[in-house]
């Protein structure tokens, strides 16, 4: 196994852990509902993840067991995104925000700095934990290439009568 993988199956094992640990429901309430925005809020055991591919990452470890809630409104990616004070103060009282510590989320990075200054008990997992992230430069092509390029056609053998 590579350390990449072995990063990854770390990170979700992180997840797991924490999802499980102590944070599932006993009432077996259906999970609620995702997309909706800052109106959701938890009616039991359960918590927030910073958008939908956390949220529904999340949702498959947890299933039935946990409300999970997507605060990021459907068809917003969560980048820039700012939530109201009332959505920070739904986090702190939750028991667990799913989040990436990442500077796209600034949002989710102040809320977990809020609920780490606060002392709360929610539990908070960064999905990246222990993943090797790869740089990328924003370039995914050579533009210093000199290829030489044959300027054929697939039916130059076909005469043109024009």
């Amino acid at each position: 196994m590579n350390s990449t993988r072995r990063g990854l199956l770390k990170a979700s094992g992180v997840v797991t852990a924490g999802v499980l640990a102590g944070c599932i429901g006993e009432d077996g309430s259906e999970p609620a509902a995702q997309g909706n925005g800052e109106t959701e809020s938890l009616d039991g055991d359960g918590g927030y993840a910073a958008f939908f591919t956390l949220y529904d990452w999340t949702q498959n470890i947890a299933g039935e067991h946990m409300d999970i809630i997507n605060p990021v409104p459907a068809g917003e990616i969560g980048h820039g995104w700012e939530p109201t004070a009332n959505l920070q103060t739904q986090v702190a009282e939750s028991d667990i925000f799913i989040y990436l510590d990442s500077p796209e989320f600034r949002w989710a990075q102040d809320a977990v700095e809020s609920i780490e200054s606060e002392g709360t008990d929610v539990v908070t997992v960064n999905a990246l934990e222990g993943i090797d992230l790869l740089e990328f430069d924003g370039h995914d092509h050579d533009h210093g290439h000199d290829d030489d390029h044959d300027d054929h056609h697939h039916d130059d053998d076909h005469d043109d009568h024009h």
